[in-house]
């Protein structure tokens, strides 16, 4: 005989896909440009789905929000009851959602660039995302100064991304919520060491430069010698912007926020660096005048340099990069 019993998802399952669902829309609700009430309101949404979405939602948003018993379990408990009635949990949860919002503004607009306080009196999840939005925040606002201010923030970035790595977001529960915030501090990890190298790359390359730009004491042995550095750090800048692309469109869930307004041709000292080595390697008429000096690149050195042009170059790259 036919079962004509609808199918139905083990419960187990079902929670587990509910908290991916809630994680998510966390996430999104602190980086996405556009305010999505789908995201803000995710609790109630699903909540109102069934009776069992209900019950499961109820018992995963107060370990994540760290919801408080109600009033009617304290006079149970024969307590006395507190002067105002707490708020319920649809209530909290929706103004901790707002916070959320709130607490990305840094990574939305990159002009207010305000690193947020600390929320230490939130849930865990909401300080662990005070931290990450000021961790993308201060990397974006090194991004704007100097070659050297720009590395010793670095020290200061990593300290804080270790910090939300191993103590903060193991701390969130459900587990599985925390790993969401977890996987989005690793591509800020990963971006963080992209742009120190590309800084440091561009620094050792603009000293090369320097001689490159001014042949009349150096010697042919010299000459080549910084021709041969100059395109392996061209080599080296191209895998670095590899590497870049790859992380902005692999990010979890999706790309990392900063990505939208600190592309690596922004960083400090990087597209000054690559238009001197444009324009020291374009072929010169050959005149019976002096002429600024030209170094002739291999063919997969100028490959690499036309990549990092049309990758970088303001007036033809998009903020992600081609």
């Amino acid at each position: 005989m036919t079962s004509t019993l609808t199918p139905r998802l083990p419960t187990e399952l079902l929670h587990e896909i509910l908290i991916q669902v809630l994680g998510e829309s966390i996430h999104l609700a602190v980086v996405a440009p556009e305010m999505s009430s789908w995201n803000v309101r995710v609790h109630h949404t699903l909540s109102a789905v069934c009776s069992s979405f209900r019950d499961i939602m109820h018992g995963i948003s107060c370990r994540v929000f760290e919801y408080k018993p109600d009033v009617a379990t304290s006079k149970a408990d024969g307590e006395v009851p507190p002067a105002e009635e707490p708020p319920s949990l649809a209530s909290h949860v929706h103004r901790l959602m707002l916070t959320l919002r709130t607490l990305g503004a840094s990574i939305r607009d990159p002009s207010t660039l305000n690193v947020p306080s600390a929320y230490t009196g939130y849930p865990r999840v909401v300080q662990g995302y005070s931290l990450y939005a000021g961790i993308v925040g201060l990397h974006c606002k090194a991004a704007r100064t100097t070659p050297d201010i720009y590395n010793s923030t670095s020290a200061t970035l990593s300290k804080a991304i270790l910090t939300l790595s191993t103590r903060v977001c193991g701390r969130i529960l459900p587990q599985a919520l925390g790993a969401v915030l977890y996987c989005a501090t690793q591509d800020e990890k990963a971006l963080e060491e992209i742009s120190v190298r590309v800084v440091q790359i561009c620094t050792r390359l603009g000293e090369c430069l320097g001689t490159l730009e001014n042949p009349e004491d150096l010697d042919m042995e010299l000459w080549d010698l910084n021709t041969v550095l100059l395109a392996a750090s061209l080599r080296l800048l191209a895998v670095l912007q590899t590497d870049f692309r790859v992380l902005m469109t692999c990010g979890h869930p999706r790309p990392s926020p900063a990505y939208s307004f600190a592309w690596l041709g922004e960083l400090p000292g990087v597209w000054g660096t690559i238009s001197r080595v444009n324009a020291l390697s374009e072929p010169r008429a050959r005149t019976d005048e002096p002429s600024a000096p030209w170094v002739a690149l291999t063919p997969e050195a100028m490959r690499d340099l036309e990549l990092l042009v049309a990758a970088w170059r303001p007036d033809l790259a998009t903020t992600a990069g081609p």
